[in-house]
């Protein structure tokens, strides 16, 4: 899908690490043909204006929801109570097709289901994707299948992650879908895969770290992804939307996604 005026996009947690990469990110010359901010939000305050986001007013949910009727392309990467605020701002208002990147981590499963509900009755592509690093979806789709094989043949299995001081969820929820897509490929392969409590470091600056261990009697294999700048995950949040741009409206998972023929952003 091509147009030839940059895509408006929204990004809900403006004020978080993630949201400043985007926008920082952004400046970048290379995008202004592509996308452009219209703007963003925190709990408190909701960011527009031409120069840099300088406007900032007290957050209005008037205000709020005539923003996101404006935006073609919304990014939340916020804590889950601002992604209730958000889904609840949308799902009260009649609204154009948009594409929705859902990056907030710490959902939990009812949340996830609130946007496929909303997927289903409205007419909106919605990506849920708690990790949005290209890496993590290669161990997705090519390092469970793998795991999937050890654990047929008697592996063991556990899963570490480790993140910084500040991290408020854990397990992280890269953690938790690494589990749930293992578990769910067992039950399509007629392989039974135990539920196990999860491994959760918090420390330090680490970005993210998330480890698949695989240990039989006489070998093992690790299967590691590590984050070296939050930078990664903001490029990892644009390419995604390039992916969901380009898809037909409805829900879909960071295990649904294929990006091997997928180019740079997409307007």
């Amino acid at each position: 899908m091509k147009n030839t005026k940059p895509q408006k996009l929204w990004i809900s947690g403006f004020t978080g690490r993630l949201g400043q990469n985007i926008v920082e990110l952004l400046k970048d010359p290379a995008w202004t043909s592509k996308i452009s901010v219209l703007g963003g939000n925190s709990s408190r305050f909701l960011f527009t204006g031409k120069e840099h986001l300088a406007e900032k007013t007290p957050f209005n949910e008037i205000a709020f929801g005539e923003k996101l009727l404006e935006s073609e392309i919304i990014i939340d990467v916020s804590l889950p109570v601002g992604n209730a605020q958000l889904l609840s701002a949308l799902a009260s208002r009649s609204i154009e097709e948009k594409t929705i990147l859902i990056a907030t981590t710490g959902l939990d499963k009812s949340a996830i289901k609130a946007w496929r509900d909303f997927s289903a009755k409205e007419n909106h592509r919605v990506l849920v994707a708690a990790n949005t690093s290209q890496g993590i979806s290669l161990m997705l789709s090519l390092g469970i299948p793998l795991a999937l094989a050890l654990i047929k043949q008697g592996f063991d299995y556990e899963i570490i992650e480790t993140h910084h001081r500040l991290k408020k969820d854990a397990p992280s929820g890269t953690a938790l879908i690494l589990q749930e897509a293992l578990v769910k490929a067992g039950e399509k392969k007629k392989i039974p895969v135990p539920q196990k409590p999860m491994h959760a470091l918090r420390g330090g600056g680490v970005f993210g770290e998330h480890t698949l261990r695989l240990m039989g009697e006489e070998e093992e294999i690790i299967i590691t992804h590590r984050a070296y700048s939050r930078t990664l995950f903001a490029r990892g949040a644009l390419t995604l939307c390039s992916w969901l741009i380009q898809q037909k409206p409805g829900f879909y998972a960071i295990e649904d996604v294929d990006l091997s023929n997928t180019p740079d952003f997409i307007c």
